[in-house]
This record gives C-alpha cells, structure tokens and sequence, in this order.
C-alpha cells in the first residue's frame, strides 16, 4: 500500500540503526524496540501485511511489527542478518553471515538458524509460493534452499568473484541475481546472473 511503507537503516561501524514508517504523507522514525544486544544498523525489511513486518540486521537482531510496536525475536545468531523474504504467514527465510553463510527461518511462531560453513556470507533472498528459497551471496554463489528446512544445493558460481547482493524471481521459474565487484576497488561494475525456465 502507498500509505504504509517501511524503510530501514544504518551504517555497519557506528552508526544508529534507522527504522522509519510512511504514512502516504510523510516519513516517521518509529521506536526501536529494547534488544538483548547493541547493534548498529537494520538491513532489509520485508512483510505480508500492516501487522506482520519484519527488519533484520547486524548482530542478527530480528525485529517484528504486529500493527503497534516492535519486538524483538531471536534466532539463536549473533551474524548478521542481511536479507529476508517470506512466501506467507509462516515460512520466511533469512540469510546473512560475513566468512560463512547463515540461513534462518521462521515457522510462523519460532526462528531456527544454521551456520553453514560451506558458504560465503549470503546477501539476498527470494521465497516462491511453495517455500523453495533462492539465494545469492559472496563469491557469486547462488543456492536453492529447500522449503521447511536448512538443505541446499549450490546451483551457480559464474559472477565469481564478484558479491551478488539482491535476489528475486518469478512464478515462471526464473531467478535474478545482481551485484558487482563492490567489495574491490573503483572502478566498480554490475553484474546479473539469470536463471530462465
């Protein structure tokens, strides 16, 4: 909707994370919940309704909306949650992680999380209608995760060794992934991988 947008931020040293609601006229900073650890910066933001939003970030601080005030959530991680998307009201999918990947997910009432040491840090996350997620990270890799659970398969490494950053898709069968080469030098470039049915 154009009157209930969310937006989040932040900068990873230092800064104050930011977590501000549009109302169709103008940008409000809301109330950041008390949190069980210090934290720097909010990342994404993603929802299915008014009342169930959710914001992730450094630290992997998870916060929820239920249409009045934000709370905390955990899910058994200190890295940093970078990316989230649901494909409902109980299967949402988290990635993040720095040396390794970190997957999390939420069941419609408990989050989980597995470290997995295999992969680089995830940056983004796609969920389609059946709960499959689609991943991409450091290093260019990109990976399918399974619906309900932590199993993976990496399914494309070709943006190596340039840092895929955001995923999406379609209900078609097709996957986006962009980024570039931003964790180097200027001059920086993009980069898209594709996966078409």
């Amino acid at each position: 909707h154009d009157d209930d947008m969310w937006t989040v931020g932040g900068d990873i040293p230092g800064d104050a994370p930011q977590l501000a609601h549009w109302d169709g006229s103008a940008w409000t900073d809301a109330l950041l919940p008390a949190t069980d650890r210090d934290f720097d910066a909010l990342l994404k933001v993603w929802g299915s309704a008014s009342d169930r939003v959710w914001a992730v970030g450094h630290r992997g601080v998870i916060l929820h909306f239920d249409g009045s005030v934000w709370t905390q959530q955990l899910a058994g991680t200190s890295a940093d949650v970078i990316s989230l998307w649901g494909s409902g009201e109980d299967e949402i999918v988290a990635v993040g992680g720095r040396s390794n990947g970190v997957i999390a997910r939420y069941d419609g009432s408990t989050w989980t999380s597995q470290t997995i040491g295999e992969l680089p840090g995830l940056n983004g996350v796609w969920v389609d209608a059946e709960g499959s997620a689609f991943a991409v990270g450091i290093d260019g890799v990109v990976i399918e995760i399974a619906p309900g659970g932590f199993e993976w398969r990496e399914v494309d490494r070709s943006a190596r060794p340039d840092t895929l950053h955001g995923a999406f898709g379609l209900a078609s069968g097709a996957r986006f992934g962009v980024g570039g080469n931003l964790l180097y030098s200027p001059p920086w470039t993009g980069v898209i991988v594709q996966s078409l049915p």
